[in-house]
C-alpha cells in the first residue's frame, strides 16, 4: 500500500486500483530546493524504480505560483529528472495555456517524455492511454 506524502509544498498520493500517481502542487511558494529533494528522496524510497515502470505520473501545477528566481529554477530542472524517472507515462497539469507553452519548451529542451496539458480530463486520457474519435466523428 502506498503511504500518501504531504508537505506544504507536494501532495503525492496514490489512490487503491489506481495506475496513476497524482503529485499535486500547493499554492506554497518554493523557496528552496531542498523541500522538493526531500519529497524525490521519499518517493525513490516508497515508490523505487523497479514499482514505477507500470505506473503512470500525472503532476499537477494547476495550484502552484510560477517560479521567479532563475537559479532555483535551475536547481529544480536537476531534480525533476529523478521525481519523473521510470514512470510509464508521464504528464504536467498546467493551469494556462502560456504556461503550457513555456513547460512545453523547457520539456524539449530536457528532451524529457513528458506531456503538458490544461485540461485534466484530456491529460487522463493520454495517461490511460485513452482513444477518442475526433471531432468529426471518424
Amino acid at each position: 500500500m502506498f503511504e500518501p506524502l504531504n508537505s506544504r509544498y507536494l501532495q503525492v498520493m496514490l489512490p487503491p486500483g489506481s495506475s496513476i500517481l497524482r503529485l499535486r502542487r500547493t499554492s506554497v511558494v518554493v523557496d528552496n530546493v531542498a523541500v522538493v529533494e526531500d519529497v524525490v528522496q521519499k518517493l525513490e524510497e516508497i515508490l523505487p524504480l523497479e514499482k514505477r515502470k507500470t505506473l503512470c505520473l500525472l503532476m499537477d501545477m494547476r495550484d502552484g505560483p510560477g517560479l521567479t528566481d532563475d537559479n532555483l529554477e535551475v536547481q529544480l530542472n536537476k531534480v525533476i529528472p529523478r521525481l519523473i524517472a521510470g514512470f510509464k507515462r508521464r504528464a504536467v497539469l498546467l493551469r494556462t495555456e502560456f504556461g503550457k507553452l513555456q513547460a512545453m519548451r523547457k520539456i524539449k529542451e530536457a528532451q524529457e517524455e513528458l506531456r503538458a496539458f490544461t485540461n485534466e480530463d484530456e491529460a487522463l486520457d493520454y495517461l490511460l492511454e485513452v482513444q477518442r474519435p475526433n471531432r468529426s466523428g471518424k
